[in-house]
């Protein structure tokens, strides 16, 4: 068994690769599959899944798209919609009477598109280019696509884990801006498949998204809470070490944020962050975004945000989303990911 995930790593890695010489379609998936020297997108998602040791996921083994689809369909395991990381789909180009022109995997599905890795395509050669490439496609070039019933992705939220420390990230794409986190245990608070840094992790020292490696199981002994402090308080903004100026977006106006000393204050992980997300959101703000304390700008500040940061939230009210971290920020500043 293996994980769309899974198989969505072992795609990227071979991004890049090219038939060798140029319009021979001669590649080491031909070679493997036994028929190099022809078209070879079908044999590309065929070598995948044998290296992932996973292909009885599949319909039957095979080089032709139009045979995958069939087959696909008479297992009754054919979806026209609702694309998800993993599926594979099967595309026809305009131009020709052919209905199945082309194979690829779905990364993931954005703004009409389908964001895919292919093999044997390229710019101006969709269907015989002679490369593996990631493509945005439209969703109408689309025919179906067949979903292998992958085993579960990873970590559930809710579950307490083990950060195993490297960094964390703002965002869970590639090129997300980043920060060293140390080693703690944490609690799985989203799951973004297809992605960098597919884990958004909350715990002593980690609060943000995080690589899958960087993540193993909690230890079997777990320590016991810690006693709640009924007289614990939380410092003001203004008693944090230094300051700098940024340009507030709830309310345009220049305010003077903390730069939090290096020492950083523990939270603990053993609070068990049982609930699901109702969605996650990304920060539009030009600038910072308050977190507040309460949904509503009269409440106190707690923390800012970024431009670019993912979050998830957890409850919405008038306008308001809550955070993991029990903070508030206004959704007008932020779009749904």
């Amino acid at each position: 068994m293996a994980t769309a995930e899974k198989i969505l790593e072992l795609a990227r890695k071979e991004l890049g690769y090219k038939e060798s010489p140029a319009n021979s379609n001669k590649t080491k998936y031909g070679k493997w599959y036994g028929l190099n020297g022809n078209p070879w997108c079908m044999m590309f998602v065929m070598w995948l899944f044998n290296k992932a040791k996973a292909s009885d996921l599949l319909p039957m083994r095979t080089a032709s798209c139009g045979e995958f689809m069939r087959e696909s369909i008479k297992l009754s395991n054919w979806l026209t919609q609702d694309y998800q990381p993993g599926d594979i789909v099967i595309f026809d180009f305009p131009g020709n009477a052919v209905p199945t022109d082309h194979v690829g995997i779905v990364e993931r599905v954005e703004e009409g598109n389908a964001i895919t890795i292919e093999g044997n395509t390229a710019a101006g050669n969709d269907s015989n280019g002679g490369q593996v490439m990631r493509r945005t496609r439209d969703l109408s070039l689309i025919v179906g696509a067949f979903r292998p019933a992958y085993e579960e992705e990873g970590f559930l939220t809710g579950t307490l884990v083990k950060f195993l420390g490297a960094l964390q990230y703002f965002a869970s794409g590639e090129g997300a801006a980043s920060l060293p986190a140390m080693a703690c245990m944490a609690r799985v608070g989203a799951f973004q498949s297809g992605t960098a840094h597919p884990y958004y992790l909350y715990g002593d020292n980690v609060e943000g998204w995080v690589d899958a490696a960087d993540i193993g199981d909690a230890e079997e002994a777990t320590p016991e809470p810690a006693p709640a402090s009924d007289g614990e308080t939380t410092p003001e903004a203004g008693e944090a070490a230094g300051s700098k100026i940024v340009l507030d977006a709830e309310v345009g106006e220049t305010l003077m944020a903390p730069v939090l000393p290096e020492t950083e204050i523990p939270v603990s992980s053993q609070l068990v962050l049982v609930e699901r997300p109702i969605r996650i959101v990304e920060v539009t703000a030009k600038s910072v975004l308050r977190v507040r304390s309460g949904p509503g700008t009269g409440y106190a500040q707690l923390d800012t945000l970024p431009p670019g940061q993912q979050v998830p939230i957890l409850e919405q009210r008038n306008g308001w989303g809550r955070l993991y971290s029990g903070g508030w920020v206004s959704l007008k500043y932020t779009k749904t990911l």
